[in-house]
């Protein structure tokens, strides 16, 4: 392991040592597995973002062949 050092509020404190008590974790093994979680939280937020816009593109080219090349119906209005 790598050792660092980190500021935190002291309301900041109290939680994680609390959350330490409470798993019976040492405040570094508490702070180590709170980051894991929150980072490991993140990933599964954006993979699902991801798989999201993923399935939104696939219901999108369900859409006609021709569009592009007969746009002039979209736009017979504005041509005027």
């Amino acid at each position: 392991m790598i050792r660092t050092q980190v500021m935190f509020t002291p309301i900041l404190k109290t939680q994680v040592s609390n959350y330490a008590n409470q798993q019976g974790l040492s405040f570094s093994a508490a702070v180590r597995s709170l980051l894991a979680k929150s980072l490991l939280s993140e990933n599964q937020q954006k993979k699902n973002v991801v798989q999201s816009l993923l399935n939104l593109a696939d219901s999108a080219g369900q859409g006609p062949s021709d569009l592009a090349s007969n746009d002039e119906y979209y736009y017979k209005d504005s041509k005027k």
